[in-house]
Formats: structure tokens, C-alpha cells, sequence
């Protein structure tokens, strides 16, 4: 036999018992003698062991072979006493485990799945056994299907789900049934079937005779366990869990896993249960519940200020088992819902995973998991002393020695000071967790009106919230005084809590993340359009704490993963739309932060915002034609596109940009769709369209995703609101107003048919190679600026970017102007400008002066976006966004750069006013 770890041998603790053993095992190796004689010596029930299976082990240790589980199958299946031979292997499964795990021939790992694989076996033969012999059931069920098609399953929980058995562990157990399978007249005899058939298994398995046991079982795991029965259908407990279920049910599921019967009908429960497990926000609340839990357990279990280890439980000790696996949970709790690579049963796994994830340090992982296992193997050699299920140090010192000495250590004080050092090192960093020490600050009575205030809100109505905010409330106070300017951000977090509709889960997240406080306090500094956007969509702050918040955004990436995952999930259409919504809310945050922060500037920002609404249209519009084309067929021939105009088709969108949208559909020949409810094409593609503007602007659980214009369309508002391939074009070529050219030189496609979208392209190219009359073009152009001078709105110059002499609008159609007169293909209004020369009778100087203006315009429509308006840089106290801006367009003094938009705008009105004056677009 080749070990896997070094490790001393167990010294034996009674000589004259470990004399035995070597004794009895003296045809053995030296090595193996001193190893059985100091397990002999250590433990009496292994004592017991030897003594009854010599014969069986001295054959076993003599041919080398590991595999026991193997064996154990063989000795099953040749049975014709279960009852008995599963006992009888219980005792081999315990004798050969000891050797191998004392002998270091396994590792923990192996030890606890050997264990869990036997427990796994006992109850699946146990069930077969019940089920084969239950011929009132058969006869009930009139079938012969076995019982893996039954719907009859146990879910392992706790240490047996996870894989993690003690050596004398007991098992969490809940029986269940899936009741889907069986009709309504059926269930009451059912149920009362399957119950009697779950208390004969848990006899078999549980009842102690001459022979021993099989496990100890533990059913109090299940719903409601007081009144409930041992099994119980699965609909009763999915309701439960709905309705009634607690944190601590939560966290035990992290391990539940169908061990044995109907396994397929257990991972179909387990299925239906992760909504109740994992929640979709970084549920921080869970940590105070976990808290409450450690607090109970430390007041029932532990002796307090107890100066000793003796009698001291290892597993709920502070800085114990227990705490280990309450800090790995709770973090799982708090995170797998958002990613489920933090969703790992085993303990030590799931602390990996964590790190990985930037979840726990490194060097925290290296206590909890090197704490973890040396805590298990000692919890091991507890209870291999005398097959008990205990957690307890021993209550004398001269017992301490015997675990002493099992651990292969003739030093009691050796095994002491390993067990305080870890307990002290856990200790430290899951109290920190749990209950981290908060500083204390001083509320100035300035503001201890206006945050008494707060307390009065609707999101503080509840006292779980008024206590987690009451911990933070001083911390916020303090931070906006250190920001030196906290009358304006207090002001705004006022109406960001006024807006917010409930704060536990937020409040427990700024709790546990401090510096997300900073980054809230900075949004209130902005102004008021990124702070109100929280307000509304509160959930997004989980996003800042994923590793990847403040890296650049790989929408390629991401994107696919979200269609495989939701896809995945099975969800119905109206999840499928919540999904999407949360990732767009995300991410739409994301970027805002991002240019807050100076890590994009405006052109790289209204990049980003584009290609958000791209891959959030594409995305939608996947799943809303899946869902449609369903019930009425897919889309005949070449299908549909979807064309973006304005700034969705320029790429220049910002954090408040409306959608221009156009649905071109291709239908050729074909004269009815195909689907279970055929509909005429026409009529198809119009409620395909009136579903997709529905998925976009209803708002739902995670708010809304874009307000749509289809006004661009052919004939407006007035024509349908889908259009074939044929008329469009027509409409282009032979009737469209000069205005539709114009809007139609931005025209791109954003999803869609592949083909059509190639047609698509080759008419837009043809169509602006048709340039118009420059005369007729400006005219109209001309038209459209007295029509909007007509329009009496109050504005202030120059900050109102489209009102006014010389704003935005008049610029862009200057550019279109030049993009249908000269055949240009892009779509950006600065490309556009830069062939103001060719149009005749501009010098390059004025020509550069307008793209002066409209960079230093476009710039501040991103910049106003984000905040919201601008009328803080008529405030000298918003000194923040005074920074943002300037920094953001090369001003430092905000008079100096409102003088110079304002002179450039004058100069651009002036400018354009005299040239059409002047005819400057005739040709000459």
C-alpha cells in the first residue's frame, strides 16, 4: 500500500490493547502492525473491529486494493438479508476508512467521499428494497416502471450532500415525491404510500441491533418538520419554500443534492427551488441573519469565557467548524445568485471559488481552509474513539491525551496550541464578517435634523431597515462633510431616499462595502440624473462589487453568455424580458460611473451607450421572435431588420437617448406565416412589431429599457408600423420628403435578416448616390429652422444645447445637408461637416469653427446626460460637477467656457443665417 501524505501513525494510547493488535496482525508488515497497534491502542470500538474482521482485513491489507466501495456492492447484491449485511458493511466501511485516513493513504477529501459514496449505496438499496417488496403500491400505481421513474427520491443535506461525511456522522434526509406524475385521485393513497415506504427505510437504515447501525438519520431538515410528515410531495414544498421559507433553508440548500430513488425527479425539484436559493441581487441582508444564527447557537452550546478546551465543541466554538461554514455560505448567499461559479457544495471548494472570484483574500483562504481540514480530521479522530457523533473535545485532560496521541502527537500542549492558534486566526476574520467593529462618529446637530428626517421615510419604514440604516447614517454624514460640500449632496441623498422603494437589502450592502458610501455620495455630487437612475434601479449597485465593474466592458462577451444563460434557465418570455433588463440596468450604470470617473471621455461614452443598445436590441429581439414565432411560425422568407436612425444610428447615443426605430420586413411571395395560428404577413409583422415596442418600453420588475420613435417611418405616424422591403424602397426613391432623406442619411441597421440587411445596405448606398439639389435641400433645411425658431420654449443660453442660436439640431441637419448633397456614407454628423468646403462658398476657417462648436457641444449633451441638467454650473457650490465638465471639455473656469459656447453659437447662427441669405448653397 502507497501513501498519499506523510503523516505520523497513531501512538497507542492503551499499550496492552495496541500489544493485542499487533499481535493478532503479526503475519502483517512491521509498518502496518505499528499502524493497526496504534489504532487498536487509541480507539476501542476500532479495537472492537479488528478483533471481529481479522480474517477479512488480513486478506484485504494483503492484496492491496483500495477500492471498498466495490466490495461493499458485491457483498449487497449477493445478499439475502439486507437488514444484516448492510450493517455488516457499515462496520467494514468504518474499519477500512480508519486505516486508510490514520495510515495517510487518503486524503481528507477521499475519506469524507468514501464515507458519503456508502451512505449514497445504503439508501439506494434500502428504497429498491421498500419499493420492489411494496406490492400494494405496485398494485396501486398499476405499472412496473422501477423506481427511478417512481418520482420518489431522497435529497441529501448538509455534509452528505456536499460529500463531506464525518466518520460518525448522522444524515440530513428529506423524502419526497413528485406528485405531477400520479392524478388527483390517486394522491391521498399515494402519499400515504410513499410515507410508509420512507419510515421502512429510515428503520432499516437507522435501527440499532446486535449488529450496530446503518446511519443515524436526521429528518428535521424538511419543511416544517413539527407537523409534516417524513415525505412529502413536491408541490407542498415548493410552496413552502415560496411562502414561508427562511435564510437558514436557503443556505442548507447550497448542499442539497437527490441521493438516491428518482434522481431525475430530484434535479427537476432542486430546479425549481434555485430561485428560492439564489437570488438575482447581492443579498447582503444574509449576513445578519447568519449573524443572529451564530449568536444563537454560541448562547446554547457554549460555556462563556470558558478558559479551557476541555469539554469545548469544535464544530460550534467561535472560530470553529461552524464558523467556517456560516462565512463560506453566507458569502455564497450573497453572491451566487449573480454567478454561479460561487455555487459549490463542498466547503473547502467553495472557499476557492470565492478567492477566485475576488470574494475572500488570499491569505484568509489559506487560514479558513488549512483551519478547515485540520478541524475535520480532528473531529474524525473524536469520533473514531467510540462511534459517537460528537463535536466535544474531551472533558478530562488525560482523554485529551488519547486525541493526542490518535493524532500521532505524544504532546498534549502541541495539539492545544494548534487548536487555539486556529480557533484565534478564524475568529478574526469571520467576527470581522459577521459583526465587523464600526467606528463611531458624532452627528453635528447641523445635520441631525435633516438625517432624523431620513428615518421618517417610506424606504425606512420597517425597524430591521431603521437599524442597518442607524449604523451607516454616521459614516454618510461624515464622508459628505470630508467631500467639503454637503448641504448639495446631502440635499440629493435626501431625494435619493425619497425615491428609493425599500432599503434593507441596500442598506445591508453599504453596511458590508463601505466604499460604495463613497461612490454613492460622488453620484449625489454629479447631480441629479445618475442619483435618481439609482434611486429607481437601486439593485445596479450590486453590479460595482463584481471584479469586472471598473474594467472596460467587453459587450461581445458578455452578451452571448447572457442569451446561453437565459436561454438555459427555461424561463418563460416575461423572465426572459426582467433578465435582460437587470443585465441593461447594469450596465447602463457601468458606463455612467465609468465616465463619471474619467475612465471613458464623452466620444467613448456615447460609443458605449450605443453599442449597449445594440446588443440589448439584438438580445430582445431574439427572444421576442422566439416567442412569437412559437404560436405563429417563423418569419417567412427573408424575415425582418431592424433599422436605427438619429443618434442609434450615428453610434452617438447618450445616458438618456430615445430610440428611432424602423421594422423592414421581406416577405417575397410567401402570403402567410406557417406557425399552429397562421396569420397574413402584413398582419404578422405588424403585432410582431407592437410586441417588440411592448418588450422595450413596459415597465416591469427592472423598470423599462428605451423609450421608442417610430415616427421616421414611412408616412408617419399614420402608416403601419411595419414595412415591406418593396414599398420602402419605393417610398425612398420616388415620394420620401427631403426631411425623411435627411433623417435617412443615419439610417443603419442594427439586427435582422442577414440578407435583408445586405439589401438593405446596397439601397441606402444607391439612395445617397442620388444627391440632391443643393438648393432644394437647404431650402427645406432653412424651412425646418424658422420652424423651430417659432416654437415659444423657454431656454437658457447657452447651456440649452437645443434651443437657441446655434444649437445641435441646426448643426446635424447642416451635416445631413451635406451627406444627401455630396453622396456621403457616414453617418456621423462631424465626418459630415468636415465636407462643408465642398459644398462652396465656406472657407475652411468657418468650416472649422463649427466642428469646434459641435465637438464642444456634443461633449456637453454626454456630459448633461449623465448629470441630469445643467444647471449646476450656474451653482458655484457643485464644485464636482464643475470638475467633471471642465475636465471633460479643457475648461477650468466654467464662466470662461459658457463665454466661449456662447460666442461660438452666436458666431455658428450668424454664420449659417448669412449663408443662406447669401443663396451660398445655389450653384454659381
Amino acid at each position: 500500500m502507497v501513501k498519499t501524505k506523510m503523516m505520523e501513525p497513531p501512538l497507542p494510547f492503551d499499550i496492552k490493547f495496541g500489544n493485542e493488535i499487533k499481535e493478532v496482525y503479526g503475519s502483517l508488515s512491521n509498518e502496518l502492525g505499528v499502524l493497526l497497534g496504534g489504532i487498536g491502542g487509541c480507539s476501542p470500538y476500532l479495537y472492537n473491529l479488528l478483533i471481529e474482521h481479522e480474517n477479512w482485513l488480513t486478506k484485504r491489507l494483503s492484496i492491496k486494493n483500495f477500492d471498498i466501495i466495490g466490495e461493499i456492492i458485491t457483498d449487497l447484491d449477493n445478499s439475502s438479508d439486507l437488514h444484516k449485511t448492510l450493517r455488516i458493511s457499515k462496520s467494514k466501511i468504518a474499519l477500512w476508512t480508519a486505516i486508510c485516513d490514520l495510515g495517510g493513504f487518503w486524503d481528507l477529501d477521499k475519506v469524507m467521499q468514501t464515507l458519503t459514496e456508502f451512505a449514497d449505496l445504503a439508501l439506494q438499496r434500502s428504497m429498491e428494497f421498500e419499493f420492489n417488496n411494496n406490492s400494494k403500491f405496485k398494485k396501486l400505481v398499476k405499472v412496473n416502471n422501477g423506481i427511478d421513474k417512481s418520482g420518489w427520491f431522497v435529497l441529501a443535506m448538509g455534509k452528505m450532500g456536499a460529500f463531506e461525511l464525518n466518520y460518525s456522522s448522522d444524515i440530513d434526509l428529506i423524502f419526497l415525491f413528485d406528485d405531477s406524475l400520479y392524478s388527483d385521485e390517486m394522491y391521498n393513497e399515494i402519499r400515504m404510500a410513499f410515507i410508509r415506504m420512507s419510515r421502512s427505510v429510515n428503520k432499516l437504515i437507522n435501527e440499532s441491533t446486535g449488529l450496530g447501525y446503518v446511519f443515524r438519520t436526521d429528518f428535521r431538515l424538511r419543511p416544517n418538520p413539527s407537523v409534516t410528515p417524513i415525505c412529502l410531495s413536491i408541490d407542498s414544498a415548493l410552496g413552502y419554500y415560496e411562502s414561508a421559507g427562511r435564510a437558514w433553508e436557503r443556505a442548507a440548500f447550497i448542499k442539497a443534492r437527490p441521493c438516491a430513488g428518482d434522481v431525475t425527479a430530484g434535479l427537476k425539484f432542486l430546479k425549481k427551488l434555485q430561485p428560492f436559493i439564489w437570488r438575482k441581487h447581492l443579498d447582503f441582508a444574509a449576513i445578519k441573519d447568519a449573524h443572529d444564527i451564530r449568536q444563537q447557537i454560541k448562547a446554547n452550546n457554549l460555556s462563556p469565557g470558558a478558559n479551557s478546551l476541555l469539554g469545548q465543541n469544535i464544530k460550534l466554538i467561535e472560530g470553529g467548524i461552524r464558523d467556517i461554514e456560516f462565512f463560506a455560505q453566507t458569502k455564497q448567499i450573497i453572491a451566487g445568485g449573480r454567478d454561479d461559479t460561487l455555487r459549490a457544495s463542498q466547503t473547502v471548494k467553495a472557499l476557492k471559488d470565492l478567492a477566485k472570484r475576488g470574494w475572500l483574500k488570499s491569505n484568509d483562504l489559506t487560514v479558513l481552509t488549512d483551519a478547515y481540514k485540520f478541524y475535520r480530521t480532528l473531529e474524525h479522530r473524536l469520533q473514531m474513539v467510540n462511534d459517537l457523533q460528537t463535536h466535544n473535545l474531551p472533558l478530562s485532560k488525560l482523554n485529551f491525551k488519547r486525541i493526542s496521541y490518535f493524532m500521532g502527537k505524544n504532546n498534549t500542549f502541541e495539539l492545544v496550541e494548534k487548536i487555539n492558534k486556529n480557533l484565534l486566526l478564524v475568529s478574526k476574520i469571520t467576527r470581522n464578517f459577521f459583526s465587523p467593529e464600526v467606528e463611531i462618529y458624532e452627528i453635528s446637530d447641523t445635520f441631525l435634523d435633516l438625517s432624523e428626517e431620513w428615518l421618517k421615510l417610506p424606504t425606512l419604514r420597517s425597524d430591521r431597515a431603521k437599524e442597518i440604516f442607524r449604523s451607516i447614517r454616521p459614516i454618510i454624514i461624515k464622508k459628505a462633510l470630508e467631500s467639503g460640500n454637503p448641504d448639495l449632496i446631502l440635499k440629493r441623498f435626501s431625494k435619493f431616499l425619497e425615491a428609493l422603494p425599500s432599503g434593507v437589502q441596500l442598506f445591508s450592502l453599504f453596511a458590508s462595502n463601505n466604499e460604495l458610501i463613497d461612490l454613492l455620495l460622488e453620484i449625489c455630487a454629479s447631480g441629479e440624473g445618475l442619483s435618481s437612475y439609482l434611486a429607481r434601479n437601486s439593485q445596479v449597485f450590486d453590479s460595482v462589487l463584481d471584479g469586472d465593474f471598473f474594467r472596460q466592458i467587453e459587450f461581445d462577451k458578455i452578451f452571448p453568455k447572457v442569451v446561453k444563460e437565459i436561454s438555459n434557465n427555461g424561463s418563460d418570455y416575461e423572465v426572459c424580458l426582467n433578465s435582460i433588463r437587470r443585465v441593461y440596468s447594469e450596465l447602463h450604470f457601468r458606463i455612467g460611473v465609468q465616465f463619471l470617473r474619467g475612465m471613458l471621455n464623452s466620444e467613448q461614452a456615447a460609443f458605449h451607450y450605443s453599442s449597449l443598445a445594440d446588443h440589448i436590441l439584438n438580445t430582445v429581439w431574439f427572444f421576442c421572435c422566439r416567442d412569437f414565432e412559437s404560436t405563429h411560425g417563423k418569419m417567412p422568407q427573408n424575415g425582418a431588420i431592424l433599422v436605427g436612425l438619429g443618434s442609434l444610428g450615428a453610434r452617438k447615443m447618450s445616458a438618456t437617448s430615445d430610440l428611432d426605430l424602423i421594422l423592414i420586413y421581406d416577405a417575397q411571395n410567401d402570403l402567410f406565416s406557417n406557425g399552429k395560428k397562421p396569420l397574413d404577413v402584413p398582419v404578422y409583422y405588424s403585432r410582431l412589431t407592437k410586441k417588440f415596442l411592448t418588450a422595450l418600453n413596459a415597465k416591469m420588475e427592472h423598470g423599462e429599457l428605451y423609450r421608442v420613435d417610430m415616427r421616421l417611418r414611412p408616412s408617419g405616424n399614420k402608416g403601419p408600423v411595419a414595412t415591406s422591403f418593396n414599398s420602402y424602397k419605393k417610398y425612398q426613391i420616388n415620394d420620401a420628403w427631403i426631411w425623411e432623406r435627411l433623417a435617412f442619411s443615419k439610417a443603419r441597421v442594427i439586427c435582422g435578416h442577414q440578407e435583408l440587411q445586405v439589401k438593405f445596405e446596397s439601397l441606402r448606398g444607391n439612395i445617397l448616390n442620388k444627391r440632391l439639389k443643393k438648393e432644394n435641400v437647404f431650402e427645406e433645411i432653412s424651412f425646418m429652422r424658422r420652424k423651430i425658431e417659432l416654437t415659444h420654449v423657454e431656454f437658457e443660453f447657452p447651456w440649452d444645447l437645443r434651443r437657441g442660436p446655434g444649437n445641435l439640431l441646426e448643426l446635424e441637419l447642416l451635416g445631413q445637408g451635406c451627406a444627401v448633397c455630396l453622396g456621403l456614407k457616414s453617418r456621423d454628423t462631424l465626418e459630415h461637416l468636415k465636407y462643408l468646403e465642398e459644398l462652396g462658398n465656406w472657407s475652411s476657417g468657418e468650416r472649422n469653427k463649427l466642428l469646434k462648436l459641435y465637438l464642444l457641444m456634443s461633449h456637453l449633451r454626454q456630459a448633461f446626460a449623465l448629470i441630469g441638467s445643467f444647471n449646476d454650473l450656474n451653482n458655484d457650490e457643485a464644485k464636482f460637477v464643475h470638475r467633471f465638465v471642465g475636465k471633460e471639455l479643457g475648461f477650468i473656469d466654467m464662466k470662461k467656457m459658457k463665454e466661449s459656447l456662447s460666442n461660438l453659437r452666436k458666431y455658428a447662427s450668424d454664420l449659417i443665417n448669412k449663408k443662406i441669405e447669401d443663396g451660398w448653397m445655389k450653384n454659381e
